[in-house]
């Protein structure tokens, strides 16, 4: 979802089926997620979510976006981890269903760690203001 009109798609039925065996709480999804020794559930080839995404600025809407290679790792890392291969609400699901939950904390896990990775880079000579 790179363009500002994109909607994300339904995800696929197994997919959900196979997610819903593995995980049975929203603290389950969490913590396989923050956990940095964490087995990946599928491989992060099999991601699909920014797979086309290069790194550097690229035109969103009116915005620029700079995106590194760091960045898109993570997020393919952090699906992986989940076992969801194109990150999409089920928008045919409580907002607060088990997988929207999933999404919702990928998307907010991946946001934090872009922003402390841009503050730190923007801060790398004055460690103090860390």
């Amino acid at each position: 979802m790179l363009t500002p009109a994109a909607l994300p798609t339904a995800p696929d039925k197994q997919l959900l089926k196979e997610f819903y065996q593995r995980f049975s709480s929203a603290e389950e999804v969490q913590s396989v997620a923050q956990n940095s020794q964490g087995v990946k559930l599928i491989s992060e080839a099999q991601v699909q979510t920014l797979r086309d995404a290069r790194s550097g600025k690229r035109k969103i809407g009116k915005n620029i976006v700079n995106m590194q290679d760091f960045y898109i790792t993570y997020v393919h890392t952090m699906l992986a981890k989940l076992g969801i291969c194109i990150w999409a609400p089920d928008l045919e699901e409580a907002p607060d269903s088990l997988y929207n939950e999933a999404c919702r904390i990928v998307a907010l896990m991946t946001f934090r760690q872009n922003c402390m990775q841009w503050r730190l880079s923007i801060h790398a000579c004055q460690p103090y203001l860390l």
